[in-house]
């Protein structure tokens, strides 16, 4: 940093000033320069430390000045050039002292800029580097700290600043440099890749600016450490990359899967087709032949054969149905014909269907209907086809002597129907999995009745292609509760 006015040049304004006055000295009597010669004295001044000083020599020269004017040769009185002389000689003194006095003024204010000025710099948790031509003139501590080095006199020692850039940064770096001093097109701030004394890379978000610095243009560059920030961006692009790839593996896999899903369905379709042909040649024979319609088969055992093979068959034939009904729900080509079902009605009848299992089981049913039960707008099928599965299945896993009770409510929220029974229970860990097809209950009363897995599934799709919902509650060895709900828009208001 440059002070306005040096000592030397207030010491060649004032000479300037004392050979004006000794030009004139040659038109006046002799004795002015003697103020002159005090006047000389008073820059030195300059070096003392308190601005008193310059008062002091002003006074003394003024002092001095007069008693040399008294003591010039001569009785009478001093002529009127003695007195101008005298004058002129004393404003020299203080013209000289007040110049003298105005540059310590200034010289002090100015070290005490430069001093918090630098305190500042130096104290700055940023680096900052003043350079010039890729020579460093100025940097501070935390400069050092930035890039490894131990003083602010290693950088300054540095032959380039470019040694703590990275190689592969240091001509788009300098192009800034040599661009803004230039006064031509460089970014106010930019990132690059530096390089610390040991090795090790860090990003560096520079900003710079051009200053002066001993009377040239220089820059200065301020930088921070964004290495963490970088990392964290860089992690977190890798994150969005690895998101994105797996969201293009996932939906993929989706594609394959529902491709898979339709492949299944289509054969599911086509093998219950060309199964049912010969499945019914078979339970029709098999009856004939139970019922010996054409006559006595003659040895009882063939009779029961035939009626093993027809139950068999009855068997087989559902899980054909069960088959169908669950490969048009998953290809979305089940359609439901809405109509007035009235669960006053189907809900007994399906209990009627069910009472010749339940009293083989040993098993009785409580029916449980509110009154004046409203009807409801569904598909008639399907809706028998849920009450028969929940029902069915509460009784098959009833023990002998147990009880299946069912009931049906009317409410704000739709139709509620319960199924509780007092059977042997599922496991609450394994009621998602039941609801998977073809997946059962494990345990060793489960294993000796015949099921398929389909049921539940089957009744959960076909509730909710009702916009309605299938819940399942159990405890082993406590029975299992199914609810069954349908919305209130099925319901359909009775006209007044």
């Amino acid at each position: 940093m440059n002070r306005r006015l040096g000592p030397i040049a207030l010491l060649a304004l004032c000479a300037a000033l004392y050979a004006a006055v000794f030009c004139l000295d040659l038109f006046v009597p002799l004795g002015f320069a003697v103020g002159v010669l005090y006047a000389a004295v008073i820059p030195v001044g300059l070096r003392l430390p308190q601005r008193h000083a310059l008062l002091a020599l002003a006074l003394v020269g003024t002092y001095l000045t007069m008693l040399a004017s008294l003591l010039q040769p001569g009785d009478g009185p001093p002529s009127q050039a003695d007195l101008i002389n005298r004058a002129v000689a004393m404003l020299v003194i203080w013209i000289t002292a007040s110049l003298a006095i105005g540059h310590k003024r200034s010289a002090a204010a100015l070290d005490q800029s430069e001093a918090r000025f630098r305190r500042l710099i130096e104290t700055s948790a940023q680096g900052v580097v003043i350079h010039r031509d890729g020579k460093a003139l100025f940097a501070n501590q935390a400069m050092c700290r930035l890039f490894g080095y131990a003083r602010p006199e290693d950088i300054l020692a540095l032959d380039s600043i470019d040694a703590y850039v990275a190689p592969h940064e240091r001509a788009r770096v300098r192009a800034y440099r040599a661009a803004r001093l230039k006064g031509g097109e460089a970014p106010v701030g930019y990132e690059y890749e530096g390089l610390r004394t040991d090795g090790t890379r860090i990003w560096v978000d520079c900003w710079p600016v051009v200053v002066d610095w001993d009377g040239e243009p220089a820059i200065q560059s301020v930088m921070f450490d964004i290495t963490e920030r970088k990392q964290a961006a860089q992690a977190l692009n890798e994150a969005r990359d690895e998101l994105e790839r797996h969201a293009v593996e996932l939906q993929e896999a989706m594609e394959t899967a529902e491709q898979a899903n339709r492949a299944k369905s289509d054969f599911l379709a086509r093998m219950s087709h060309e199964l049912r042909t010969p499945l019914n040649a078979i339970l029709g024979f098999s009856e004939v032949i139970k019922d010996e319609c054409f006559g006595a088969v003659g040895n009882r055992r063939y009779t029961d054969y035939a009626g093993d093979i027809h139950d068999s068959g009855r068997h087989l034939m559902a899980l054909i149905d069960d088959l169908l009904d669950l490969s048009k729900i998953e290809a979305g080509k089940r359609e439901l014909r809405d109509e007035i079902v009235d669960l006053a009605e189907v809900i007994p009848g399906a209990v009627h269907l069910l009472e010749g299992q339940a009293a083989e089981g040993e098993v009785s049913i409580e029916l449980e209907l509110a009154p004046a039960l409203p009807r409801l707008r569904a598909d008639y099928g399907a809706a028998k086809q849920i009450l028969l599965n929940v029902l069915s299945n509460a009784v098959k896993f009833t023990l002998p002597g147990g009880t299946v009770r069912m009931r049906a409510i009317a409410s704000a929220g739709g139709i509620e129907i319960e199924v509780r029974d007092d059977g042997i229970g599922i496991d609450p860990g394994s009621i998602d999995r039941l609801m998977a097809p073809f997946v059962q209950a494990e345990s060793v009363q489960t294993r000796s009745r015949q099921g398929t897995g389909l049921g539940l599934p089957i009744v959960k799709s076909l509730m909710e292609l009702h916009g309605g919902a299938f819940e399942l509650s159990s405890r082993l060895h406590q029975g299992t509760t199914a609810v069954l709900r349908f919305p209130a828009e099925r319901i359909i208001a009775e006209a007044a």
